[in-house]
This record gives structure tokens, C-alpha cells and sequence, in this order.
């Protein structure tokens, strides 16, 4: 590869801060709303650090 491809701006936004970045927790309401909808059930969180 050459110097100038290895240089250029990447095609996303880079922002460091981003990663420590959290939301504050939703409403009760609207975990009320999506707990009462048939089916529903929380989606687990899994880990795959080999995407990151």
C-alpha cells in the first residue's frame, strides 16, 4: 500500500470520546409499553470481542 492510501481521512467520523459515551435509562413508561407488547422479553447482551 502506499504512503498516500495509508494516509487519507478514514470514511467515518472518528470521536474518542465516543466510546465513554452512555445514555441515561429509558422512561418508565416506555419500558412499560414494550414489556406489555405480546411477546416481549429482554434481548440478552452478548460479548464478541473478536468484532470489535
Amino acid at each position: 500500500m502506499s504512503d498516500n492510501v495509508s494516509r487519507r481521512t478514514p470514511p467515518w467520523s472518528v470521536r474518542p470520546r465516543a466510546r465513554t459515551w452512555r445514555c441515561g435509562p429509558a422512561p418508565a413508561e416506555v419500558r412499560g409499553f414494550h414489556a406489555a407488547l405480546p411477546g416481549y422479553s429482554p434481548t440478552p447482551l452478548t460479548e464478541l470481542p473478536s468484532l470489535a
